[in-house]
C-alpha cells in the first residue's frame, strides 16, 4: 500500500467510525474528536466494529462511574497528597537506579 492509499483508507475509517458514533451521546466525553477516534481505531488495528464496541464500553463506563466528579479524600485531607507521594516515590526510583550501594 502506498501513503495514497493507506491515506484513503484512514480517511474511510475516520468516516465509518465517525458515522457509528453520531448516535452515541456521550456525557462530558467528547466522542469527535479526532485524537480520540484515532486512539480508539489504532488500540483495535483499525477495525471499526472493534473500535466501536470499545468505544462504547468507554462510554458507558464514563456514564456510570464519571470519573471528572470523583473526589479524592486525600486530596481534601492533604492538599498536595499525590504531588508530593509521586515527587518522593520518583525520588526513591531514582537514587534506588543510580546509586553507586
Amino acid at each position: 500500500m502506498d501513503s495514497l492509499d493507506e491515506l484513503a483508507f484512514l480517511s474511510r475509517t475516520h468516516e465509518q467510525i465517525q458515522m457509528k458514533t453520531a448516535s452515541v451521546a456521550a456525557v462530558n466525553f467528547n466522542i469527535h474528536k479526532e485524537k480520540r477516534l484515532t486512539r480508539f481505531l489504532v488500540a483495535r488495528n483499525y477495525v471499526v466494529e472493534d473500535a466501536f464496541k470499545q468505544l462504547k464500553t468507554a462510554v458507558k463506563w464514563r456514564r456510570e462511574y464519571q470519573p471528572l466528579t470523583i473526589q479524592c479524600k486525600w486530596c481534601h485531607e492533604t492538599p498536595g497528597f499525590h504531588s508530593v507521594v509521586s515527587y518522593y516515590c520518583c525520588l526513591f526510583m531514582y537514587f534506588k537506579t543510580f546509586s553507586e550501594d
